[in-house]
């Protein structure tokens, strides 16, 4: 559940499978899959967690009206930068966990 008064979309989650762990968040997630040791993945999806939870992480998400073109995460503060499949966008939505750096771009 994320804090009260945020405007996080979505709640921190956490899916597990056979080979990868997935975290996400408002309308990011990363996927941590298990190339050679199943502990260093969990390491590295619990070290994820952590960032978004003491907001060195934040969610950014592009947008074109009402319809997701794509989303990222970046440090708090940072010029996101779409990834290369992002064309056209109207929006950047920026979410961190306690709200701290929320925005809203338009473009």
């Amino acid at each position: 559940m994320p804090p009260s008064g945020t405007k996080l979309e979505r709640p921190l989650f956490i899916l597990t499978a056979i080979d990868e762990v997935e975290v996400g968040f408002d309308h990011y997630h990363n996927h941590f899959e298990v190339l050679v040791d199943l502990g260093e993945t969990i390491q590295q999806a619990l070290e994820f967690i952590l960032d978004v939870l003491e907001e060195r992480v934040v969610a950014v998400s592009w947008w074109s009206d009402t319809s997701l073109r794509g989303a990222s995460c970046a440090k708090p503060g940072s010029q996101p930068e779409p990834v290369d499949h992002i064309h056209s966008y109207d929006r950047v939505r920026i979410r961190s966990w306690l709200g701290h750096f929320d925005q809203d771009i338009d473009n």
